[in-house]
């Protein structure tokens, strides 16, 4: 993951404190429009949990949600709650 590495080198080659970084996450596909089959939705719960795989009455297929699955990698990798604007707060 792109994301979780940027920190871990943030981390030890530039010594950054993890409080002191700020991510933005920039637009991406939202759970609005990821729709994927079953076989991907296995593989992000997996990797994120239940909470990144939304289900929508009516459709067969679920969709992800990128943005959360991308916060919950920083959040594990210590990043504050508060240092990350995914841009829909």
């Amino acid at each position: 993951m792109i994301d979780a590495a940027v920190i871990d080198v943030m981390l030890t080659r530039f010594e950054c404190k993890i409080k002191n970084i700020v991510v933005a996450i920039g637009p991406s596909i939202g759970p609005c429009c990821f729709e994927v089959g079953d076989d991907v939705a296995e593989k992000f719960t997996t990797a994120f949990g239940d909470s990144v795989v939304v289900r929508k009455e009516g459709k067969p297929r679920p969709f992800i949600d990128l943005r959360l699955s991308i916060r919950l990698q920083l959040e594990k990798k210590g990043m504050l709650t508060k240092n990350i604007d995914d841009g829909t707060r």
